[in-house]
């Protein structure tokens, strides 16, 4: 296995993760793979400053998981959004929440980022 850690310095981490609770291993690989999802994000984010936040979840899902899981992904958030925005009518609060979400996520959600 091609390592850049000297053999000793592995040692000490093999008998921490030996030491380590189930429960201990399962935080430290939830950690790990929230900093890996960030950073993959951010990444997307830097190669395009165009995306909104939605966009930049698409393309990710889209990396990950594969062009279809990323078509029903995206086509799910527009159900949900007209579902929302169709129950901010029924309470009139729709002006609320254009300014919370942004009216270019509801008017427009193909903004940035196509399939």
């Amino acid at each position: 296995m091609l390592t850049d850690t000297h053999p000793e310095a592995e040692a000490v981490q093999r008998e921490l993760l030996r030491r380590m609770s189930a429960s201990q291993k399962l935080s430290l690989v939830s950690s790990l793979t929230a900093t890996v999802v960030s950073l993959c994000k951010q990444g997307i984010r830097d190669r395009h400053p165009e995306y909104s936040e939605r966009d930049v979840a698409v393309h990710f899902v889209e990396m990950n998981y594969g062009k279809d899981l990323a078509v029903g992904f995206r086509k799910r958030l527009e159900r949900d959004d007209q579902e929302i925005a169709g129950w901010a009518d029924r309470l009139k609060v729709r002006d609320l929440w254009n300014r919370v979400l942004g009216e270019s996520e509801i008017s427009n959600p193909d903004s940035g980022f196509d399939l």
